[in-house]
């Protein structure tokens, strides 16, 4: 915890958090079922096109649709379960936000929930259109070179401008009418950009103008002239979402390519043709098909998974940022692990592919490591949906203490080190031996530069949750890491 954060306590956010994993099984569920019936996927078309202005691309529509139907489920299931456990405001009505008093008082009100809306959209909407044009011409997306890796993202917010545009408006006033909460409003970025505009010229005449009418209660703030640390946890909190739904978005469009050309594959192995003894001969089903298709079950499953808790945060589930990580050693750790600053790593440290095992001649030790890969892998994605819609790296958005997180602190961290040592490890070994020589064993160095790093993440974060009181009392209750028992 940095000398300037405050402590936090989330009761309402902890509890809501501890059943995150029904959202997510039905998510997982969600995906898994689109991916097997590709006509779900397709009947999704006409609406994302009637959304888009233009038909979209198959390639990318599909796993768009797969998106939207996860979230619709995840969002359902959510909104339910947190209107069941009382983990929402009361459904305030207008004529709260209207107030008592005479018909002028009641009309000024009302007129200042209107321009507060209004504002709220207007900066919603630039901000959209200032991430657009940002991603347009930063190099390592390439619209402008119309590069393909992330179409599919480009794709997407091509759609959320146009829905934002149509939908942000009544979803915002629908939002605070409903789920009246002034704590949420002043943690929103148009109270940001109020509050910007109040210290460009403290004494001017806009700043008065703003103040005096009152919008979001800014004449009753302290730290209207101050740039506290909720503030940059808010700006902080869109950075995550910037930076990451692009990758879980391209990420996703990859797996559910696979996901549905091995679904598939599977369909016509069950049918008696295909696998690998080819289309004429016998019926095979061998290790690298095993993997293969589990692998592209559990990887569309947690991307998907997280690009819908990076995507989906809303005041009517109750599943927005308690705090964000305020560090930058922490940022540091959990960037470097995910494209483009992967590369920096790759740079200085040779990196073993974790698919390389997948060569040995031995088909019992090809069988044996894709078991204990899939194995890492699932224990990944179980953490994935263990937290619902409160996924998200450096977040503390609900803490989560069932599944793998009854055992260790960090179970996909774990799953990870697991994947790399128990198979990554035994091949450069083996490359080693079988090429006799020494120098596929500077990989091992790259393995310990990678646990090295995943051992910072875990650091940090423990460090950034540890603000709030309910997550030491887990560490009490859950003192190991990575291994139960052990570490």
């Amino acid at each position: 915890m940095t000398p300037t954060a405050p402590p936090l306590a989330a009761p309402v956010e902890n509890r809501l958090a501890r059943h995150g994993y029904v959202a997510g099984a039905l998510g997982a569920a969600t995906i898994a079922g689109v991916g097997m019936a590709g006509g779900v996927a397709a009947a999704f078309d006409p609406w994302l096109a009637l959304l888009a202005g233009h038909p979209i691309d198959p390639r990318f529509a599909h796993p768009l649709a797969a998106l939207a139907a996860c979230a619709l489920v995840m969002l359902a299931c959510e909104w339910l379960r947190a209107r069941r456990e009382g983990g929402l405001p009361r459904w305030a009505g207008l004529a709260d936000w209207c107030g008592a008093g005479g018909r002028g008082a009641r009309l000024r009100m009302a007129l200042r929930f209107a321009a507060e809306c209004a504002l709220s959209y207007l900066v919603g909407l630039l901000i959209l259109h200032a991430v657009a044009l940002g991603y347009a011409t930063a190099g390592e997306y390439g619209r402008l070179g119309n590069a393909s890796y992330y179409q599919p993202w480009f794709g997407l917010l091509d759609l959320a401008l146009r829905g934002y545009t149509i939908l942000g408006l009544p979803y915002i006033l629908l939002t605070r009418a409903l789920h009246a909460s002034p704590e949420a409003d002043r943690r929103g970025l148009a109270y940001l950009a109020l509050k910007a505009a109040c210290r460009v010229r403290p004494q001017g005449q806009a700043a008065r103008a703003l103040k005096a009418a009152g919008l979001f209660g800014c004449g009753q703030d302290p730290a209207l002239n101050a740039f506290t640390f909720q503030d940059g946890a808010v700006l902080r909190g869109v950075l995550v979402k910037l930076f990451f739904i692009p990758l879980m978005t391209v990420f996703f469009a990859d797996q559910f390519f696979h996901l549905s050309r091995n679904f598939e594959y599977l369909g016509r192995l069950f049918a008696g043709s295909g696998g690998s003894g080819g289309s004429g001969g016998a019926v095979s089903f061998g290790a690298r098909d095993f993997y293969n298709v589990s692998f592209s079950i559990l990887f569309a499953v947690d991307v998907g998974l997280a690009w819908c808790g990076y995507a989906l945060s809303t005041r009517w589930i109750r599943n927005g940022n308690v705090s964000v990580e305020p560090t930058l050693l922490g940022w540091t750790a959990a960037l470097l692990c995910y494209p483009p600053f992967q590369q920096i790593v790759g740079y200085y440290f040779l990196i073993p592919s974790e698919q390389g095992f997948l060569t040995l001649p031995d088909p019992r030790a090809v069988w044996l490591f894709a078991g204990l890969a899939i194995l890492s892998y699932a224990i990944y994605a179980s953490a994935t949906v263990m937290f619902g819609l409160r996924f998200s790296n450096l977040t503390h958005r609900g803490i989560v203490a069932r599944g793998p997180y009854a055992l260790v602190r960090h179970p996909a961290y774990a799953a990870k080190n697991l994947a790399w040592w128990t198979v990554a490890m035994p091949h450069v070994l083996y490359q080693a031996w079988a090429q006799g020589s020494p120098r596929p064993l500077a990989q091992l160095v790259g393995l310990a530069a990678l646990s090295g790093l995943y051992y910072l993440r875990a650091i940090t974060e423990e460090r950034h949750l540890s603000a709030d009181p309910e997550y030491v009392a887990y560490c009490r209750k859950v003192p190991y890491r990575f291994i139960p028992k052990l570490v």
